[in-house]
């Protein structure tokens, strides 16, 4: 803002035209203020940003259950001490890590 600030000024001295004002002059800080929280709060209305944030939350939700539910789940159904389910975590982790290598050969 600050920059067009500046060009409305030396556009004023260049042109003596003393009503040549940027559109942040116009704004008080008040408004300001308002625009810069409203704006944000808009984001979420459009369809396709709900929608990939959806897509998103889902996936990161259905994840964080397994992982958390994963432990408890091979403890109590095959008798597995915590040192050994650490092991059943190594498969998930390495299909992330594959995962993301193919992802960077797809991007080039």
């Amino acid at each position: 803002m600050i920059i067009i600030r500046r060009k409305a000024q030396r556009l004023r001295k260049e042109t003596a035209d003393s009503h040549l004002q940027s559109k942040h002059q116009e704004a008080t800080d008040k408004e300001s203020i308002y625009q810069s929280i409203l704006r944000p709060a808009k984001m979420p209305s459009l369809s396709i940003v709900f929608i990939v944030s959806f897509y998103t939350a889902l996936t990161y939700e259905l994840s964080y259950l397994i992982l958390i539910t994963i432990t408890e789940v091979i403890e109590s159904s095959y008798g597995f001490g915590q040192g050994v389910v650490g092991f059943s975590f190594l498969g998930r982790g390495n299909s992330y890590n594959l995962r993301a290598k193919d992802g960077d050969a797809y991007d080039s």
